[in-house]
This record gives C-alpha cells, structure tokens and sequence, in this order.
C-alpha cells in the first residue's frame, strides 16, 4: 500500500483555506493602513496651510503697523527718537484697509487713546470721526486693533481665516 498517496487525498484542501484567510486578513489589515495614511496626510496638509496663513498675517499685520508707524510719527525724529511725537495732522481711521497683499487684507477694527487713566475709543457716525480732536493723543498713546483676513484658496484647500491684533503707538516720544 502507497502511504503518501493515502496522506494526500485525506487533506482536502485545508491548506488553500487557511491560506485564503490569512490573505483575506493581511488584505484588510492593508486597506485599514492606507485609509490612516490618507488621514494624516490630510493632517499634516491642514496643518501646513494653518503655518503659511499664519506667516501671510504676520507679514501683512507687520506692514500694517510698519503704515501706522510712517502715517503717525514724526518721520523728521532721529536716534534717539525723542521727538517721535504723533502727527496731529493724520491718523489712521477705524475701518480703514491699510495693507491689502494678494493673501489678505488688513482693516483698522478700532482705534483707542490711552492715558495714564482712562481708555477711550473713537467714535464715528456714518464713517466719520465725530470728534476730529477728540481722539488726537498727542502726548499718550493710541492702541489700534487690526484685522487680518485671509483671502479663500482658489485650489481648495485653504480656508478663509481671520486673526486679530492690537498695536500700541507711543505718542510721547518715550517707552511703555
């Protein structure tokens, strides 16, 4: 009597089973991998757009206050900067776009003088400063916030953002 032949036909394909099993396994195990791998990449894009548009606004909202600078100071003041008074004859508005880039724009929200005591804002009515002299702080300082926005990528994969910030200008020549 032949004992391989009798081995063989008593398996009955037990091997092309499991086989089929551990490959249906390795196959789901797969698939479950690259659905995760897509997720972080998606991650990591959303992240890297959140890093470029806050770099565009850092940028745009440092030419907005660099504009403030040249429109409020006296541009004659030399080092030491003693005499770097605010100009009475000019003043940025509230509403006012001062920088406008291809990435965004940047708009005064709110313009506020500050003393030693008291913070006042300006006030408008229809656009207009209701009190051109009210709100010239000649000898204390002027806090403005600004409002960046971004402009919506065209591709499709950033998203509008908004970041705000304030920025002090020192009308008296000295530190804060």
């Amino acid at each position: 009597m032949n004992y391989e032949v009798m081995g063989i036909s008593h398996q009955r394909g037990a091997v092309l089973a499991f086989s089929l099993v551990m490959l249906l396994l390795l196959t789901l195990v797969s698939v479950s991998m690259i659905q995760q791998n897509k997720q972080e990449l998606a991650m990591a894009g959303n992240t890297l757009e959140q890093t470029k548009s806050l770099a565009r606004a850092e940028t745009d909202l440092a030419q907005a206050q660099q504009f403030i600078d040249e429109t409020r100071l006296n541009p004659n003041a030399s080092p030491p900067y003693s005499d770097r008074r605010c100009n009475i004859a000019s003043q940025v508005d509230k509403d006012e776009v001062i920088v406008e880039s291809a990435t965004g724009k940047a708009t005064v929200t709110g313009v506020y003088c500050l003393t030693s005591t008291t913070e006042t804002e300006c006030t408008y009515t229809n656009g207009v400063r209701d009190d051109i002299f009210a709100c010239r702080c000649k000898d204390n300082a002027e806090v403005y916030i600004i409002k960046w926005e971004s402009i919506a990528d065209v591709s499709g994969y950033g998203a509008q953002r908004t970041v705000e910030s304030k920025y002090a200008v020192n009308c008296s020549g000295g530190g804060f």
